[in-house]
């Protein structure tokens, strides 16, 4: 039996640690929804991880699955298809627990989580990209200005469709469902309004033409010799360093007129001497499950860039090591 004098302690302590706990939570920064969905999960036996956005990166984000789950053996890890879209869609209905995305969510796609959770999605840029530009076998092969570009996507007038200036330069212009990011990164890159022309796949805007996936668009370029397309070096798996896609050419993009084009290889992206380049971001709800948060944080990592590189992927970026050049042996003063 606890004599009557302890059992008060007891209770006494019980009192200042829940009224810590409610400062901690409350007043400090700390939402509940968040505090609470991380016990549920330290509580779980077999934990699981749902990836969405696969089709964005298909072999850098199955790498990057796989070397989470030698990292983690006991965590079961799903990768789901889709683009940007579709995995912010994921993200916010609780069917994934980490979106993948060509672009940060938006202020109103911010505030559809905040009104969920009370709490903003968390974005992080782990990769790029190069945005390469594919001609038909008869098309112009540039090189093209990113300010003539712009010029040739531009709108005839306010409200209208992009691309009235593209016959200039080539016949039509493919590019992949402006679901998949590809489109919106493209404007991105050049400064525009990413809403022009967010049409849905296999539909016309001018001169522009929406289809399914970079394959398709891949195949169209092949089929008509006089036409451009855009696809992402990533969501395409290109290795623009072993050549343009059968039947295609690369279009040479440079910053300024008079400036020698490259091609999109990731070398070039990482240097930017090709100036048509995006980020990948990896997204999770801010009040999710931990083990989004984890993935999400480990990405963000010297190590988890790490993993990128090893990829073959440019990573957004890496902890600079300090390297010191000396003749003299170490403990030893020279002049």
């Amino acid at each position: 039996m606890l004599s009557r004098r302890r059992m008060w302690l007891l209770i006494r302590i019980a009192v200042y640690l829940a009224v810590i706990l409610g400062i901690a939570l409350y007043r400090g920064g700390v939402p509940f929804k968040r505090f609470r969905s991380a016990l549920r999960s330290a509580g779980v036996d077999h934990p699981t991880l749902v990836l969405a956005g696969r089709d964005l990166a298909p072999p850098l984000v199955e790498k990057l699955a796989a070397e989470y789950r030698r990292d983690y053996p006991q965590l079961k890890v799903t990768v789901l298809p889709g683009g940007t879209y579709r995995a912010l869609d994921q993200l916010l209905a609780r069917e994934t627990d980490v979106a993948f995305l060509m672009r940060v969510p938006t202020a109103a796609e911010q505030e559809l989580f905040r009104q969920a959770d009370g709490d903003t999605a968390v974005t992080t840029s782990i990769a790029l990209g190069g945005l390469a530009l594919l001609a038909g076998a008869q098309a112009s092969l540039g090189p093209v200005s990113l300010d003539a570009l712009k010029a040739a996507l531009a709108p005839a007038s306010a409200g209208g469709a992009p691309g009235a200036g593209l016959g200039s330069l080539c016949g039509r212009f493919y590019a992949p469902d402006p679901n998949e990011g590809t489109w919106e990164a493209l404007l991105v890159a050049l400064g525009m309004p990413v809403g022009a022309a967010a049409d849905t796949s296999g539909t016309k805007a001018g001169p522009v033409v929406f289809l399914a996936d970079p394959a398709a668009v891949m195949q169209a370029v092949a089929a008509d010799p006089t036409s451009w397309g855009v696809v992402s070096t990533l969501s395409a798996g290109l290795e623009p360093e072993a050549g343009p896609p059968a039947g295609t050419r690369f279009v040479g993009v440079v910053a300024t007129s008079g400036v020698a084009a490259v091609s999109p290889a990731a070398a070039n992206v990482a240097t930017g001497d090709y100036p048509l380049h995006h980020s990948l971001y990896v997204a999770c709800r801010g009040a999710g499950g931990l083990e989004g948060v984890k993935f999400v944080n480990h990405l963000g990592t010297a190590r988890g860039l790490r993993q990128v590189e090893n990829a073959g992927v440019v990573p957004a970026r890496l902890v600079a090591r300090e390297i010191q050049l000396s003749r003299d042996a170490v403990g030893k003063g020279g002049k």
